[in-house]
């Protein structure tokens, strides 16, 4: 695991991590920003019951689980960090 960077008041400290170091860990807030359908995959399996997960990468495609988002109540939030009108074309 990577050492704290940073820390956020009221949420505490940040971590870093490659996904095979997160293996049978959950967490409150995932951010996927690779854009690829096995990072967003691996991100939603990551956040804990009634986390959030945060979408800033541009995955062509990919399956969502919907009932799994459902059930365990997860809220998915997407951020655009610039504009480019090809990506919505």
């Amino acid at each position: 695991m990577l050492p704290v960077r940073y820390s956020v008041p009221g949420l505490g400290p940040i971590r870093f991590l490659h996904p095979d170091e997160a293996r049978g860990m959950s967490f409150d807030i995932v951010t996927e920003a690779a854009g690829a359908r096995s990072a967003f995959e691996t991100g939603l399996r990551l956040v804990r019951p009634g986390g959030e997960m945060l979408l800033t990468g541009l995955a062509p495609e990919s399956e969502i689980p919907v009932m799994q988002v459902v059930r365990r109540e997860i809220s998915p939030y997407g951020s655009l960090i610039y504009h480019a009108t090809q990506d919505f074309t």
